[in-house]
């Protein structure tokens, strides 16, 4: 029988959150401003939501779980007084450490996950395959508590003990009493990119230990699902946090109350809220055990202001302490940090976690990204890693946190006014910013071919030229290679960023080339790629939609989107914007290199133009179809889309788009792989959606079309309004304006982005926040 337990344990889970901070100081209260901001960046993802203000040097919080506005309804975020204070908001989505070092979602495992089991029978650990189920939490779970260990599971989840007789024995939770011993491994830490080896030698040295059980007791569940990770073939336990048979964790520093941000140091006057993630938090905090502190979370932030409060005890001013602590932090973070001791400041420091500062009239504001405070100030100043700002409500002060040094800023002015990020009377900001393609193009045409030389000149070269990127961007990417080939005859190999590292890197030199594409420009793989093609030699371009982000700041050369702000989780207008830079690259390289006649260049270009309208006209005229559609589709399990060429890009992001806010199963594949697989899966009734605009691929598409419906298939195509031949062979169409094939993706994407939203909406879904993901990847 499949037991279901959560299990904390805080020797082998490292944590990592999406979420925001805020911070401000300001001559006016602050509280209600805080939680203004923070409702600005739910779009980030969050369980639970904590402000803090200072008031006559008197600290004050409010924090529990829930929504922001759950939260505020229980407890009124905004009478909170003072002029200076800190907010964050959650996600419970953790990052747990495997036997062999490496990390993973809980709810991303799957059979092809091993951990270290222990087999009773041989008395050894063992590798072993995992499946990982999720199921629906009951009212009451029970927690299990021994000197070392805390355990957290339903009644009938069965543990392995030493009963009373000496014998090793399984018990249902619910009948374990203190006269059991639980079997635990003696150690438990596995360092990060340990061999499983390596673990494996470690964990055979070390004996098995027995602890009786302090308490046993009923409490009430907090979360909604527990996790079910089974490890068959072996007689297995858990031993002090090593996953066995039937036996299930879930998230380490649970969204409770307790473990909301921000965090406090013993005597409750230094206040921190962080993004990111404290590597070494288990050593800091033993040594801080050691020497007095007391520990209420079960969070690794909480470290921060205990290390801040060490530095203060032993005579160094508050920015002196803070500079101190986070040289001895290893990890990511972007930290908003008060002191009731010094009530007029406010410092943060940004160590591989986004983190921008506004300058406003009289008070200073810094956030984890800019849509936070937009309706307060447009004046910006981008913090790079390696500094730490000092915020009154006056001005701010940059300095470098590792030399001391004081940073000269320059103060960016950013354009977006702040309706733009609301959602303007739309359902939700997706379709909102679905409709603000036409705009979003027309601001990225802009862009004057002048202001792209030397991004066209670094590509005009005979060097080796990667193009990397993740998600969305890459699909951008992909009908990137289509377009430099054949307008430019130009060659360039697109890797998933992720990939890079293994797939390239080891063959970079001085004479390679690498595009990099991201809509935050603090996407972490691709980050981690650019660095790694940096120490090869390799020169960096970049497209991003974000000035002075991280990207670009490591880049040779930047090409801009101009979306403006998407709030969204799925990229829509960014994609769009992403194309249009990338396809009016490829034509003005294709007239640097003659690679067509000027005739074919002035068309092309003359299109693009058209592109708002063009886009536009898909939008209104087919929305109503498109939810008709929908209805249709909203109970199927699986979609396919196809494509051919450049619209194999196309379909790709379509399928993307459906599967991460459906939660239906959706793949893509280029038309002409059918026979070598995916038409085994296509039987009656099975919806394909297939992308076929005019051009060289047309009778080819014909070709698949026919095959998907000799075996039942219930076809939907993107068509020309025009092609009166492929109504007559798919069940639906979707009319779409005559354009060039090599610039379709830029129009047909849009009726894929609404079929995705409309589907989404019609399963009562978010498709603003879709399960499991955030807007910026910024954690490898």
């Amino acid at each position: 029988m499949k037991s279901e337990m959560l299990l904390k344990n805080k020797n082998l889970l490292n944590v990592f959150f999406m979420c925001g901070i805020f911070g401000c100081i300001s001559t006016r209260k602050c509280a209600y401003v805080i939680h203004e901001a923070l409702r600005r960046l739910a779009y980030r993802g969050y369980d639970s939501v904590g402000i803090t203000t200072i008031d006559n040097k008197q600290i004050y919080i409010k924090k529990d779980m829930g929504k922001i506005e759950e939260v505020h309804q229980r407890l009124n975020l905004d009478d909170l007084p003072g002029n200076a204070g800190i907010g964050h908001c959650l996600h419970p989505d953790t990052l747990v450490q495997l036997a062999d070092g490496s990390t993973a979602k809980i709810s991303s495992l799957n059979e092809e996950c091993f951990v270290l089991s222990y087999d009773l029978k041989k008395s050894k650990f063992v590798k072993a395959k995992a499946i990982c189920f999720k199921h629906k939490a009951p009212k009451n779970l029970h927690k299990i508590k021994t000197s070392s260990a805390e355990i957290i599971c339903t009644e009938r989840h069965r543990l392995f003990v030493i009963d009373g007789n000496g014998k090793i024995i399984e018990k249902e939770v619910k009948d374990i009493r203190k006269e059991d011993r639980l079997i635990f491994s003696q150690f438990t830490f596995v360092k990060e990119k340990s061999k499983l080896s390596d673990v494996s030698e470690r964990y055979v040295r070390d004996p098995i230990v027995y602890q009786r059980l302090l308490s046993n007791t009923k409490i009430e569940n907090n979360t909604e699902y527990v996790y079910d990770l089974e490890v068959p073939n072996y007689e297995n336990f858990i031993a002090n946090g090593i996953i066995s048979h039937n036996s299930r964790w879930a998230t380490h520093g649970a969204p409770t109350k307790i473990n909301a941000h921000p965090h406090t140091d013993c005597e409750n006057q230094i206040v921190v809220a962080h993004n990111g993630i404290i590597q070494n938090y288990i050593e800091l905090k033993e040594e801080l055990i050691k020497e007095g502190h007391v520990f209420r979370s079960e969070t690794d932030t909480e470290v921060i202001p205990h290390l801040i409060e060490k530095f203060n005890r032993e005579g160094f001013d508050f920015e002196t302490s803070v500079v101190k602590a986070c040289h001895q932090l290893k990890g990511s973070y972007a930290m908003a940090i008060i002191n009731a001791k010094e009530p007029d400041k406010l410092i943060v420091v940004r160590k591989e976690s986004p983190l921008v500062i506004g300058i406003g009239n009289n008070e200073t504001f810094a956030a984890s990204d800019i849509p936070a405070f937009l309706k307060e100030t447009n004046k910006v100043i981008i913090l790079n890693d390696g500094e730490l700002g000092i915020l009154t409500s006056t001005g701010v002060v940059i300095k470098n946190f590792l030399t001391g040094e004081v940073v000269k800023k320059k103060i960016e002015t950013v354009r977006w006014a702040p309706e733009m990020a609301e959602k303007a009377g739309y359902a939700h900001f997706m379709l909102k910013e679905i409709h603000e393609q036409p705009f979003a193009i027309r601001e990225t045409l802009r862009v004057r071919e002048d202001e792209l030389k030397d991004f066209i000149e670094f590509l005009n070269t005979d060097k080796k030229i990667y193009v990397i990127a993740c998600g969305t961007s890459y699909h951008a990417a992909l009908a990137a290679k289509y377009a430099f080939a054949k307008l430019a005859k130009l060659s360039v190999d697109v890797i998933i960023s992720s990939e890079f590292k293994e797939a390239a890197v080891p063959t970079l030199d001085e004479n390679s080339l690498v595009l990099a594409i991201s809509q935050s420009g603090e996407t972490a793989d691709t980050l981690a790629a650019i660095r790694a093609a940096k120490e090869k030699g390799a020169k960096i371009l970049a497209i991003t939609n974000v000035v002075g982000s991280s990207i670009t700041r490591e880049s040779d050369c930047v090409c801009y989107t101009h979306a403006g702000p998407e709030i969204g989780v799925a990229a829509t207008k960014t994609f769009a914007v992403q194309l249009i830079d990338l396809f009016l690259i490829a034509v003005y390289l294709a007239k640097i290199r003659k690679t067509l006649p000027k005739y074919k260049i002035k068309e092309l270009l003359k299109q693009l133009e058209r592109m708002p309208d063009i886009v536009h006209k898909v939008i209104d005229s087919q929305e109503t179809k498109i939810m008709e559609l929908a209805e249709e589709l909203k109970d199927v399990q699986d979609v396919y889309f196809l494509g051919r060429g450049i619209s194999f890009a196309t379909a790709s992001e379509g399928a993307l788009k459906f599967k991460e806010i459906s939660y239906i199963h959706s793949e893509c594949y280029p038309g002409g792989e059918l026979k070598h697989g995916p038409l085994a899966l296509i039987e009656k009734g099975v919806p394909v959606i297939v992308v076929i605009p005019p051009g060289d691929n047309y009778d080819k598409m014909i070709g698949n079309i026919e095959e998907v419906k000799a075996r039942g298939a219930k076809v939907i195509a993107l068509a020309s309004e025009k092609d009166e031949k492929i109504a007559k062979l798919v069940d639906d169409v979707i009319k779409m304006p005559e354009v060039d094939e090599i610039s379709s993706p830029i129009p047909y994407v849009a009726p894929l982005q609404l079929v995705a939203y409309y589907v989404s909406t019609a399963r009562g879904l978010d498709p603003d926040k879709p399960r499991h993901l955030a807007k910026s990847v910024t954690v490898e």
